[in-house]
């Protein structure tokens, strides 16, 4: 009895212990979200609602996941380091040749749960877009709580009927704005 107790104590002494999370891109660590800002998007009856995309940093701190739902049935997303995510942000993104998106805003979450996150913008991009409940900021907000879905980010609320521009302007709890 007691060999087999040293014996056990000693495989357990040598037996390799596994600090990596369940899915390699998940981690209890911190994780970074980011609003990125078009204030001149979702022109309607002479006023400029404002329009929102998206970003988390994925879990290894080098790449992030990004991108926006721009109107019904014109959904874009991509992934990159930091530089070259602001880079596709500044892109202009109408006939004018304008840049679109002019600023963001970034805070820091304690999930970072970024496999949760890709698989509700996966299902996210499958829906049908409606303008009042399911559109720029709504999307974002549920990506960003499915990255972090510890409930520290429920004070966003929902975005249902939130003007993006009134949203952005006003959301707690995310850093400075940013010029992109």
């Amino acid at each position: 009895m007691k060999l087999t107790a040293l014996l056990l104590a000693a495989a357990l002494l040598v037996a390799p212990v596994s600090t990596a999370p369940a899915h390699a891109s998940e981690t209890s660590a911190g994780g970074e979200i980011c609003m990125f800002q078009a204030p001149t998007g979702a022109e309607r009856l002479g006023h400029h609602w404002g329009h929102v995309g998206w970003a988390y940093r994925w879990a290894n701190g080098n790449k992030w996941d990004f991108g926006a739902t721009e109107r019904a049935g014109d959904v874009w997303n991509a992934n990159g380091t930091f530089s070259q995510m602001l880079d596709r942000f500044r892109i202009p993104r109408s006939a004018t040749g304008h840049q679109y998106y002019r600023y963001y805003k970034c805070g820091y979450t304690t999930l970072a749960l970024q496999s949760a996150a890709f698989r509700m913008r996966a299902q996210l991009d499958t829906e049908d877009y409606h303008v009042r409940y399911n559109n720029c900021l709504t999307r974002s907000l549920m990506i960003f709580k499915a990255y972090d879905d510890n409930g520290e980010l429920d004070d966003l609320g929902d975005g249902s009927d939130t003007s993006p521009n009134w949203f952005f302007d006003t959301m707690q709890g995310f850093g400075d704005r940013h010029d992109l």
